[in-house]
């Protein structure tokens, strides 16, 4: 997943910089990282601004 793999590539990235990395909308990328915290594949430390993403898993791809 290209959210996933920018999460991994830059921990302390925003959701707005994710979404401009990715080509997604912001809203986008705040759906994805719902659904990849439910499914225990990433979790966020800190606040939306200044916190970090943790990717609790390797690269599985580029679905999205």
């Amino acid at each position: 997943m290209a959210a996933l793999d920018a999460m991994k590539a830059e921990p302390a990235a925003t959701y707005p910089e994710i979404a401009q990395r990715i080509g997604f909308s912001e809203s986008k990328v705040y759906r994805i990282s719902d659904v990849l915290r439910k499914k225990g594949l990433v979790e966020r430390a800190g606040s939306r601004k200044t916190g970090t993403w943790k990717v609790l898993v390797g690269h599985i791809g580029r679905a999205g």
